[in-house]
């Protein structure tokens, strides 16, 4: 699952994640949340600079709701910028 506000890089990563059978992606910390308990992801690609509920609060709230064997691959928004 693509957990990205910036939808650009959340599509692109999506579309490259589709062709090996993977196709959630949300845009916002909540929506993760709602996604991950639904249906249990194999790994996370998260932004950890999420507006409103950040990456690390994501984080947090998976633990609380049991999701402790998630993997998670998190992305800091300086990761992104350009020089």
């Amino acid at each position: 699952m693509v957990v990205d506000d910036n939808l650009d890089l959340a599509y692109t990563l999506g579309l490259m994640l589709e062709e090996i059978g993977h196709d959630h992606l949300v845009h916002d910390g909540r929506e993760a949340l709602t996604e991950a308990e639904a249906f249990r992801p194999d790994v996370v690609l998260l932004d950890i600079g999420l507006p409103g509920m950040d990456g690390y609060e994501v984080c947090r709230a998976f633990r609380d709701a049991g999701l402790v064997d998630l993997p998670i691959i998190a992305k800091d928004p300086s990761a992104t910028r350009r020089p």
